[in-house]
């Protein structure tokens, strides 16, 4: 599928765990560099999870702000399909980014609690 896009179509992609507001300034500056004919450029956020194990074993996850009816979502699920199993279109920009942080603070959360419990096991200083 990427073939019948390859001659028109500039995609850029971000898979890094950056703020919302940053992504959404580089779309804006992407789209700015619009030519004066041809397909304006696309920028697609679209973060991974899934580790350097993942990573190895091409199953990372990846979250891509674009909707699922978006025109371009079928390319980018091909090209993501080669490091990862599991594409999800979250929406429109910086949703990808907004699922992923989400996904890090639960992750967190249930880290500093599980710690929290190992501490008053160990001390003994569960209180009813």
């Amino acid at each position: 599928m990427w073939q019948t896009y390859a001659t028109h179509l500039s995609c850029h992609l971000g898979s890094s765990t950056i703020d919302p507001a940053t992504s959404l300034a580089i779309g804006k500056a992407v789209a700015a560099t619009t030519p004066s004919t041809g397909t304006p450029p696309r920028f697609y956020d679209a973060p991974v999870s899934g580790g350097t194990t993942g990573a190895s074993e091409a199953i990372l996850t990846f979250m891509v702000s674009a909707a699922p009816n978006n025109p371009y979502f079928p390319l980018l699920k091909e090209m993501f399909s080669y490091m990862g199993t599991s594409i999800h279109a979250l929406g429109g920009p910086s949703l990808g980014l907004a699922a992923k942080l989400s996904n890090n603070h639960l992750s967190g959360m249930i880290a500093l609690a599980t710690a929290e419990a190992k501490i008053e096991l160990i001390t003994g200083t569960r209180k009813p």
